[in-house]
């Protein structure tokens, strides 16, 4: 690809002059496609609908593994916190009853 100055006039007869490029084989004065933002500032073409249907699927499955990874991450951290919290309560729970069961097979 060759850099080259494209001119062209917007619908409110604004003339407008970019770089872009175009195929090494273009001859001065061609008709080559440009596509422009509302600025006039030239930008790549739209996108395909193949093209934007897959970025929706990709970016709607992203967003589906990061809601589930995120459930996962927090159900695990709950379980942690619960599960140490229960095993404080048992320890202390033990203490009480570990001298009245272990005393009986002392006699």
């Amino acid at each position: 690809m060759a850099q080259a100055q494209v001119r062209w006039t917007d619908g409110r007869d604004t003339g407008r002059t970019v770089t872009v490029l175009v195929k090494p084989d273009t001859s001065e004065g061609s008709t080559v496609r440009v596509w422009a933002d509302r600025g006039g500032t030239a930008v790549g073409p739209p996108l395909t609908r193949t093209r934007a249907v897959a970025d929706g699927w990709f970016v709607g499955g992203m967003a589906v593994t990061s809601v589930a990874t995120g459930a996962f991450v927090a159900r695990a951290g709950m379980r942690h916190v619960l599960d140490r919290r229960r095993f404080v309560q048992w320890d202390a729970e033990w203490d009480l009853v570990e001298p009245l069961w272990t005393g009986r097979f002392h006699r």
